[in-house]
């Protein structure tokens, strides 16, 4: 009640600062109430899948995010480094900068609330970065391993795409939906509980400029708005890469998952049981696909588990050994599959 009643206030405080608030739910396992102005709650909840409605719901804590009345333009002074993060002693405040512009500042107040102050327009990686730090530091989610993967539902039944960066999880996943209908559940990275249901990690997901080129998202190239996301280049660096097509490059648009889902005309949700594992690695020879003995299959697995931050560090998550020794068998099918990109799984007519 005590938390409902804090809530209570910080939502009258939004109305005298004509702000907003929604609370979020995750995966049925606690709630988190977010407060801004509608445009970037609309951001940040087109990434987290539940948002609930019910106004009396108790959130097990708040994030909130001041916005400025003018929005700072960030300078791109090469050099300074891209992002930067530093740490106030003083009142252990994390700053972000962004070159050398401040970008945002994120302060975890002793209930456990996140106070934001924003910088830039639109910044929804503020809200998402303290939505997962509940998410990883909350106690249902204390035994359940981050692994580096995408994961959909295809005609009911739980396709994880696992693997390092650059392997092609992605572009399989944009393939899986566009071609053969498969719902979006995570894009890059997935809770594994023991039962091995996958959970969705909230996040923005990143889509090679090469896939987007290939697929139903190649509208976004000449629209960056309707990508309904803060791309985590600069535009100016895309709209070169664009003009001068030159889409093979080591690098990707940031693509909402409402807006993925839309353009590929399917649906998302938030968990699935999984029944099927693919490693994928990008390859120029021949489309290859090859079951894996289920015991190498875990083995394999293992490897890719992630590090659950609980820090405020919005820069790359880690490596972080796992064990699924006790996690259930089941018939769980795993495969290798190598592929020279989107154009090579459509041209092979892939199927599962």
């Amino acid at each position: 009640m005590e938390s409902y009643n804090a809530f209570k206030k910080i939502k009258e405080i939004a109305l005298q600062n004509k702000m907003a608030q929604r609370i979020f739910d995750f995966c049925g396992r606690f709630n988190v109430g977010i407060r801004a102005s509608e445009s970037l709650l609309d951001k940040i909840g087109a990434n987290i899948q539940t948002g609930v409605r019910d106004s009396t719901v108790s959130p097990i804590g708040t994030i909130d995010i001041h916005e400025p009345q003018k929005y700072e333009t960030i300078i791109r002074d090469k050099r300074y480094p891209y992002l930067t993060l530093k740490v106030n002693p003083s009142t252990g405040t994390t700053e972000y900068y962004r070159y050398n512009t401040f970008v945002r500042d994120i302060r975890v107040a002793r209930n456990g609330d996140y106070e934001v102050n924003v910088n830039t327009e639109g910044d929804e990686a503020a809200g998402l970065i303290c939505f997962r730090n509940f998410c990883n530091g909350h106690i249902s989610l204390a035994h359940t391993p981050l692994v580096h993967a995408s994961l959909v539902n295809l005609n009911g039944e739980g396709v994880l795409m696992s693997g390092d960066s650059r392997a092609g999880k992605t572009t399989l996943m944009i393939y899986l939906m566009q071609h053969l209908g498969s719902g979006l559940i995570s894009e890059d990275n997935v809770y594994l509980e023991k039962d091995m249901k996958g959970l969705y990690f909230p996040k923005v997901p990143r889509v090679r400029f090469s896939t987007v080129r290939d697929s139903c998202l190649s509208p976004l190239l000449t629209n960056l708005q309707a990508t309904e996301a803060t791309q985590y280049w600069d535009v100016e660096s895309i709209e070169r890469v664009v003009a001068e097509g030159n889409l093979d490059v080591d690098g990707g648009l940031a693509i909402s998952r409402r807006k993925i889902a839309e353009m590929c005309e399917v649906g998302t949700s938030e968990a699935i049981q999984i029944d099927r594992v693919i490693f994928p690695s990008y390859s120029e020879g021949r489309l290859s696909f090859e079951k894996v003995d289920q015991e190498e299959g875990f083995k394999t697995l293992e490897r890719f588990g992630r590090e659950k931050k609980k820090d405020l560090d919005s820069r790359d998550i880690g490596a972080e050994p796992i064990s699924l020794k006790y996690f259930e068998r089941r018939k769980i099918r795993f495969y290798r599959l190598k592929f020279g990109g989107l154009k090579s799984l459509v041209n092979g007519g892939f199927v599962l």
